[in-house]
């Protein structure tokens, strides 16, 4: 009785080992079929065309937050493709003297790289905020049908923070905008930016961090 059982166990291991090996070759992999597969396009999904001004303030906001420069600079008119309405930035009036050379397009990408990729050699984290809410939109001009509609001046907070450093900038910004009609998609573009500080804070406006790091 004993050497029957012996047998019975000895082939209830082999059947186990059979079983185990078949339904799983390694044991530190996990079944392709069962894994929950991130969505490729997540990390920048989030970027939707801009085909409405709103659009684009969203993405603005989204890629100051990412510290995303070539998603940044989308939201601008590059002159090289527009050059009857190229990207500028008009300063708060504090900074004459500072913006007596017009900013450009190109300024305005190599300020936000100066700030992603400080001499510090770590990236800051960068917060945005539209304070009140999404600025509204109106046509600039309701007889020329040009497509073109800016924002009233709102209220911004962009806060920078890096290492034991965190800057906190507040003013009123204003955008202008227009629509492309080169391609199908008919994409909106800012191509003027007006900013002005709040009452005796011209040290924590945009157009003061701008200039900074030009």
């Amino acid at each position: 009785m004993n050497q029957r059982i012996k047998k019975f166990l000895k082939l209830l291991f082999f059947l186990n080992i059979i079983f185990f090996s078949s339904g799983c070759t390694d044991l530190f992999s996990t079944r392709e079929d069962k894994v929950e597969k991130p969505d490729p396009g997540s990390a920048s999904g989030i970027f939707e065309a801009a085909t409405s001004p709103e659009i684009v303030l969203n993405n603005l906001s989204r890629s100051l937050e990412q510290k995303n420069v070539s998603k940044y600079m989308e939201n601008f008119a590059d002159p090289t493709d527009f050059p009857l309405k190229p990207f500028r930035f008009v300063g708060d009036a504090n900074y004459q003297d500072q913006l007596a050379q017009e900013w450009t397009y190109t300024d305005e990408q190599n300020y936000f790289n100066n700030v992603v990729f400080n001499s510090f050699g770590k990236s800051p984290s960068i917060r945005f905020t539209y304070v009140d809410s999404l600025p509204n939109t109106t046509p600039i001009n309701l007889l020329a049908f040009d497509d073109s509609v800016e924002t009233d001046f709102f209220k911004y907070q962009l806060i920078v923070e890096a290492s034991d450093t965190t800057l906190v900038f507040n003013g009123l910004s204003k955008f202008k905008m227009f629509r492309s009609r080169e391609t199908a998609r008919e994409i909106w573009y800012i191509y003027n930016w007006s900013d002005r500080s709040l009452e005796n804070e011209q040290l924590k406006t945009w157009t003061y961090l701008k200039i900074q790091n030009r």
